[in-house]
């Protein structure tokens, strides 16, 4: 009765640490791989956002934060032919994982024109709200808008948390770009 009963555990558990050695293991040789896809997919998309040929300058986070910028934000960078700032955000939306996206902001402070295949880097929302408010029409109202015209934009009806994490990671990409340019901080509200 008693091997009836711990056999199957030490069954179990010798398959548990095989196969999460076997992990380990495949983690290990594709960690690296994964990690240069990321960087080739956001700098892809960082140059759907600015245009070819422009190159990028990574800015210190560390220090960014020390000024007051949100944990949200994942990464800054500047466009070396001084053309604005590409901003790297992580925002809590609807689905199981934030949301990554990109917003590009020219020289003069308003949000340049892209498209959602350029500003979403990866997202886990419903398919039916995500394509409500990452369509050309509601991406539109975004557009060469500054830190309080986005304010005025409305949540899509039926697709208001999705919508609100839009607009948070772009109160976000504002407050490091304020702080890159004047050194101070703006409130961020989410």
């Amino acid at each position: 009765m008693k091997n009836d009963f711990i056999l199957p555990i030490l069954v179990l558990t010798c398959i548990c640490l095989f196969v999460s050695s076997a992990l380990a293991i495949v983690n290990n040789f594709t960690k690296d791989v994964i990690k240069e896809n990321a960087e080739l997919l956001s700098a892809n998309q960082k140059e759907k956002i600015m245009g070819e040929g422009v190159e990028f300058e990574t800015l210190d986070l560390n220090y960014l934060f020390s000024k007051g910028m949100s944990g949200r934000v994942t990464g800054v960078f500047r466009a070396t032919n001084n053309m604005g700032y590409i901003v790297e955000v992580s925002s809590k939306g609807y689905g199981r994982e934030d949301m990554k996206l990109l917003c590009g902001i020219n020289i003069d402070g308003k949000i340049i024109k892209s498209t959602a295949d350029a500003i979403v880097l990866s997202h886990t929302e419903t398919v039916s709200f995500f394509r409500r408010v990452f369509n050309d029409s509601h991406l539109d109202n975004y557009w060469l808008k500054d830190r309080a015209g986005i304010e005025n934009i409305d949540a899509v009806s039926g697709a208001t948390i999705t919508s609100n994490a839009l607009k948070n990671a772009m109160r976000h990409a504002f407050t490091a770009f304020h702080i890159v340019t004047n050194g101070n901080q703006e409130a961020d509200n989410e």
